[in-house]
């Protein structure tokens, strides 16, 4: 089981950001999101007709790939959709809906012409001051973005620290509890990141694991709203938000990849609690390198008028509020 998760994580983590690119470039981003949808389906078929490792491998495989096209395609549309002044009121629901539950996407009820594919990748479309449209930023400057990397490396140390804790919570309670195991890892999943992972470590009460676990619900809902807003005012005008997105993406995948075997090592040789703080002190690192080096992003009205000559200079280092 952990060697088909595995060949699924990583072949996930490397489509992350060239999914991110061709959402930024093509005009059928309701139809990447239908085909995703069937990719998942017909996997889900697969796996329960051919319980076997190949095709279950291969099954879990793309579905892991289609899943990472949801978070950029959608935010793509729902910026292709709303003006500025709209997005952070859309972007929470958005965020709400999907904690909720996601099941049905309509997407078809959205017309294809309701749709600007500038506006979905941010791209500047008023004039400069020589009366010339600008193109979309370089990938250089993409790169040389410092609120983008400080971003990427604060989301990679959180994801870091908090993929590994359900699972280790999960052993916690197996060991505990092993025939009510399957119910109390559902209970946790329907679910301060540094203080959740300290809290582990008081008690092996199993109301008090569920209770503790509860709280991600909190920091991943917070997370999973403003992650998108936070792009959209780092990329602002330079057409290259959608693989931004695949690239915060990358980061967190990359987070989460090495946070289950690192979690693992320290239990097999220092046990649970030495996990937990570790953990804890990951997560805590990703608080100070947020705290000390992100800039404010959303610097009021001006921001909304940043011309296109600008959008180099504002890459670079927005100025903070």
């Amino acid at each position: 089981m952990g060697l088909v998760t595995t060949i699924g994580s990583m072949l996930g983590l490397c489509v992350q950001t060239p999914i991110g690119a061709a959402i930024n470039i093509t005009r059928s981003k309701r139809g990447i999101i239908n085909l995703s949808l069937a990719v998942l389906a017909m996997g889900a078929i697969v796996i329960f007709l051919f319980p076997s490792f190949w095709p279950v491998a291969i099954a879990n495989t793309l579905m892991a790939m289609v899943g990472d096209v949801f978070s950029p395609a959608v935010a793509a549309i729902t910026l292709g959709l709303y003006s500025r002044r709209q997005l952070a009121n859309r972007m929470g629901r958005n965020s709400a809906v999907d904690h909720a539950g996601n099941a049905a996407i309509g997407v078809l009820s959205i017309p294809a012409k309701a749709l600007d594919h500038d506006k979905a990748r941010d791209l500047k479309t008023e004039p400069g001051e020589d009366g010339k449209l600008a193109g979309a930023a370089t990938y250089r400057n993409l790169i040389r973005s410092r609120p983008l990397l400080v971003f990427a490396a604060a989301v990679l140390l959180f994801n870091l620290a908090n993929t590994a804790l359900l699972p280790l919570v999960g052993q916690k309670l197996a060991l505990a509890h092993p025939k009510e195991a399957t119910m109390l890892m559902s209970a946790c999943t329907i679910a301060a990141l540094p203080i959740r992972a300290v809290l582990y470590t008081l008690s092996d009460n199993t109301a008090w694991l569920i209770g503790v676990q509860l709280l991600d619900g909190i920091g991943a809902g917070v997370l999973g709203a403003l992650t998108p807003l936070l792009i959209a005012d780092i990329m602002r005008g330079t057409g290259r938000y959608n693989l931004a997105q695949g690239a915060i993406a990358t980061a967190q995948g990359i987070g989460g990849a090495v946070s289950g075997l690192a979690a693992g090592v320290i239990v097999d040789h220092a046990g649970y609690t030495p996990t937990f703080l570790c953990l804890g002190a990951a997560a805590a690192l990703a608080l100070a390198v947020f705290a000390m080096f992100m800039p404010e992003t959303a610097n009021g009205e001006e921001r909304l008028e940043l011309a296109p000559a600008d959008v180099a200079a504002a890459l670079a280092d927005p100025p903070a509020s």
